[in-house]
């Protein structure tokens, strides 16, 4: 099987806009993900294959064995492809060959927009070839708490190896997002490991994902290219423009558009995000799906990850996809606790707030609460015993208000995120003002409850002075 790049790079990373023939499928791809939550024990070997590259993992010639494997000398990337292992297919291949053919016929440019490819023959990259990534928040796999991240010999990580790492291995390994390492693990049919919602969004390819028990740290040197990303977006085009070039006149149907960023820069995440929507805005669209979990971008989507777990997405639009996934089924989707702390210098946590017709998770965020103090470096064991009793004690009185008071609830919570945020920084990134601020702001919202509840503005008023005092 020949390497082959998804597509010659524009001078400000790939873009493009395409037709969608699928979005049924490409929503079931986009949804399946948030289902993972076990696998199955099976006998392992004691001793399986070296793997050096991804081409060696996925090849056609090469037997992957059902349990340990060793991955050498691979990049570690906290995203995921979209459809894990379609991109070495000889299906996506042919479909990458296609696109190619007509490259020259496929660039061009436009002031507000950039670089862009035009859509005659993209749709094959995102429904046949295997292009795409995500970024989600780590959920518990086999009763333990996992990143879902991918391993990388070059630097297309939708090309990548999925795995599922628990947080304790990680931890433990010291090592940080783009880091070279070695991964010891066992490799996992996702079908026959339980893993049947996701094995479901693969085509042409074997359904697998590493399972990892062990990270060697290689190498933290500086590589010459970045891991790349590809984000992709599911837009519906409301109104018809027979004068843009760039989209034929088809109808209101759904299309997609992504770009290509590099993955360890959260500023270049966002520009991407800025271009996927003015590019919808341009042609009276708006964006219905997102690509990451991690952080805020398009969380307010109809189906964003965000609203998707929150149970806030918008019914009407995933019913409007003849065949495609049941809202009964998303509404069995249950989150475990969000997972926030430090690896290496790279910040692994999130603060998502869901905005549109959503509604903070409340649950969520006083779970991230608990594990931001029980993650922080900036506080000793003293100090964190007695502000995680502070913040039990209020969310014991925040879950009676919830049903009755759920807006001021919201604001409680979201000012008690606030506080211990700051409070839980290394003591010389602490600014007493920001402290005060966010202390007062925590004490304003519990005054919302003072006359119902007034265990809140008391308890509320001792983390405040906790957080000042430190």
């Amino acid at each position: 099987m020949s390497y082959q790049k998804s597509l010659p790079p524009l001078p400000n990373g790939g873009a493009a806009a395409v037709m969608a023939e699928a979005p049924g499928h490409f929503i079931n791809q986009h949804i399946y993900p948030l289902f993972i939550k076990h696998t199955v024990t099976r006998s392992t070997e004691q001793d399986g294959p070296d793997i050096t590259s991804e081409e060696e993992f996925w090849g056609e010639n090469r037997l992957v064995v059902f349990g340990a494997v060793r991955l050498k000398q691979f990049r570690l990337s906290d995203w995921f492809p979209r459809t894990p292992g379609v991109f070495w297919s000889r299906h996506a291949n042919a479909a990458r060959s296609e696109v190619l053919r007509a490259y020259d016929q496929c660039a061009r440019s436009d002031d507000k927009l950039g670089s862009y490819y035009l859509p005659s023959t993209k749709r094959l990259l995102v429904e046949d070839a295997g292009i795409g990534t995500i970024r989600l928040r780590p959920r518990k796999i086999d009763g333990e708490d996992c990143w879902l991240a991918t391993a990388l010999s070059g630097t297309e990580c939708h090309r990548g190896i999925p795995l599922a790492i628990p947080n304790a291995v990680l931890r433990a390994a010291n090592v940080r997002w783009g880091d070279e390492v070695n991964i010891l693990g066992r490799v996992r049919f996702l079908q026959d490991a339980g893993l049947v919602d996701i094995a479901c969004g693969v085509h042409h390819s074997q359904p697998l994902l590493v399972f990892v028990d062990e990270i060697e740290g290689v190498s933290t040197r500086r590589f010459t290219e970045p891991i790349t990303i590809t984000p992709v977006a599911l837009f519906f085009k409301e109104t018809d423009s027979q004068a843009e070039e760039m989209i034929p006149s088809h109808g209101s149907g759904p299309r997609y558009t992504f770009v290509t960023c590099e993955a360890g820069s959260n500023s270049a995440v966002d520009e991407a995000a800025d271009w996927i929507d003015r590019y919808a805005k341009k042609h009276d669209g708006r964006v219905i799906t997102n690509f990451d979990e991690q952080r805020p971008v398009f969380a307010d989507a109809p189906l964003s990850y965000q609203r998707l777990v929150a149970k806030t997405y918008d019914r009407t639009i995933i019913q409007r996809f003849e065949g495609s996934i049941h809202v009964e089924h998303i509404d069995r989707l249950v989150q475990g606790p969000v997972i926030t702390q430090q690896i290496g210098e790279i910040h692994m946590g999130h603060k998502i707030k869901v905005g549109g017709a959503a509604i903070i998770n409340i649950d969520s965020v006083l779970s991230n609460v608990t594990q931001t103090i029980g993650s922080s470096s900036g506080l000793n064991l003293a100090q964190k015993a007695e502000l995680e009793k502070l913040v039990q004690s209020l969310k014991a009185d925040l879950d009676k208000l919830q049903a009755i008071h759920p807006d001021e609830t919201k604001e409680i919570a979201t000012a008690l995120e606030k506080a211990v945020a700051n409070a839980t920084k290394p003591p010389e990134q602490r600014k007493t003002s920001i402290l005060e601020l966010s202390a007062k702001g925590l004490k304003e919202a519990a005054e919302l409850v003072k006359d119902i509840a007034p265990t809140v503005l008391t308890t509320a008023g001792m983390i405040a002075k906790f957080t000042v005092g430190l």
